[in-house]
């Protein structure tokens, strides 16, 4: 949260009857806890397909770690219906991306059973852990292997930090340049460089902060391509020629 949010922030939270903890701290919203929980389910279950799609890791590798959700006694007719679906289905991708689909499916499932479970304090504001911390049994056991996977095989393959290294390298100078041009708009550069801002997030005013502010907000709504867009053109690297 930036400064410049603190008011919305205090306004939002006595809308919704947030309990308050600190000047700028309040209990979550009992919403908060099924949206993370999405987010949390989608971004770690999908990793293993994209992985997979993008040849990080192996068909049979990415298979156990999924059927994995299914590997107690109790999941057993799950499995094994999927496992009869899986026979009629020749393309790779195709089969992982019906085992993550079944996964993401169990884990709601799991997380709403979490969610009623401690309903009572969590509309009291009284839970402080998240849905998925507290899976249990073979949801328990298979997510932290997913976890584990993630953070040693996908997220530092080669291929994926190299493209972390730019990015890195792409926003750190777009900041810069922006930012620079905010604060000392004297040159015809920095004139130009300022005319690629949409108007929505021009700041004509002399507040510092709200100059920095403007170009943040600039930034942090640019997609992955029109960021490297924007760093190849004022870098040179690539222009459209006019002719």
């Amino acid at each position: 949260m930036f400064q410049s949010e603190v008011s919305i922030l205090k306004t939002i939270a006595s809308e919704l009857g947030l309990k308050q903890i600190s000047d700028t701290v309040f209990a979550r919203h009992p919403l908060v806890y099924l949206m993370e929980a999405a987010d949390d389910i989608c971004y770690q279950i999908v990793d293993i397909e994209d992985a997979h799609r993008l040849n990080i890791l192996s068909t049979a590798d990415a298979r156990d770690l999924l059927l994995a959700f299914f590997d107690s006694s109790e999941n057993k007719k799950q499995r094994d219906d999927l496992l009869n679906t899986l026979k009629y289905i020749v393309d790779e991708n195709e089969q992982i991306n019906i085992i993550r689909s079944r996964v993401i499916n169990k884990l709601i499932d799991d997380c709403a059973e979490i969610f009623w479970e401690n309903y009572t304090k969590i509309m009291n504001c009284e839970y402080t852990s998240s849905l998925m911390n507290n899976l249990t049994g073979t949801s328990k056991i298979a997510l932290e292997q997913v976890r584990k996977i993630a953070y040693t095989k996908i997220y530092n393959a080669k291929s994926v930090t190299e493209i972390q290294i730019a990015g890195h390298r792409i926003l750190a100078e777009l900041l810069q340049e922006f930012v620079n041009a905010v604060l000392d708009n004297k040159s015809l550069y920095t004139f130009q460089l300022l005319q690629l801002r949409p108007t929505q997030l021009v700041y004509d005013g002399d507040d510092t902060y709200k100059k920095i502010m403007s170009v943040v907000d600039f930034i942090s709504g640019m997609t992955d391509i029109y960021a490297l867009e924007i760093y190849r053109k004022i870098k040179g690297i690539s222009f459209d020629v006019v002719r």
